[in-house]
């Protein structure tokens, strides 16, 4: 229901301010949903892979502002070192 990906059947649902009924679009900006099934291309990098979720999701970025974006994700994560590595032969936790 957080995610919008079900309707709410009852309550207000509210993520940093935003109220979900009338400011769904605003949450979706600033949230994003991992399945418990992994969406992993077994053949994409690393770096690959949060380059398309990057563009699904903020499709008005410029390359530049995406690079940015994922070396500093991966820095966070401690996965910088990984950044070109296939993602599909990486542990799932």
């Amino acid at each position: 229901m957080i995610s919008g990906l079900v309707p709410i059947t009852s309550g207000d649902i509210k993520v940093m301010g935003y109220d979900s009924h009338m400011q769904g679009d605003k949450i979706t900006e600033i949230m994003g949903v991992c399945p418990q099934t992994n969406p992993i291309y077994p053949k994409l990098t690393c770096y690959e892979h949060l380059a398309l979720y990057s563009k699904i999701k903020s499709a008005k970025k410029s390359d530049a502002e995406r690079d940015q974006e994922i070396d500093t994700i991966l820095k966070d994560i401690d996965l910088f070192d990984k950044k070109d590595f296939i993602a599909g032969n990486m542990s799932g936790g």
